[in-house]
């Protein structure tokens, strides 16, 4: 058995082991038992470690960056370059004061268009499925 990769992350380790699994590939979390019981372990074990069979792990490996990249290619800021966006939520007159009442109520709805973090540039939200004929 190899090393595919290493997550800080519980949730992220099973995410790929399930993905990698479902792809049909013979993967495991190394000291799975170990971490789950005992978290402290984590920093002296490496944290999470995805391991396959040596005949699987550049498959397991080549799935895994895929995934890294199309994750990556989300929306850019057309003024910067970012991919630090937010969705800008609707200012909604007729319910601004319920807030002032009770501050648990659920935020705005949100609008159709982004704002990047880093810029502040304001840009509409472009849909992939819009895009595609």
């Amino acid at each position: 058995m190899k090393e595919v990769a290493q997550f800080a992350d519980a949730e992220e380790a099973y995410v790929a082991l399930g993905y990698l699994k479902a792809q049909g590939l013979d993967v495991h979390l190394a000291d799975k038992q170990s971490l789950a019981a005992m978290p402290y372990l984590q920093i002296g074990l490496d944290g999470f470690r995805l391991v396959a069979d040596e005949k699987d792990v550049h498959l397991a490996k080549q799935l895994l960056n895929d995934i890294h990249e199309e994750a990556a290619e989300g929306p850019t800021c057309a003024n910067c370059g970012s991919h630090d966006l937010k969705r800008i939520r609707a200012f909604r007159p007729d319910i601004w004061f319920l807030f002032l009442l009770h501050p648990v109520l659920p935020f705005a709805p949100p609008t159709d268009m982004l704002r990047c973090r880093d810029c502040g540039h304001k840009q509409p939200l472009k849909d992939e499925e819009d895009d595609q004929p």
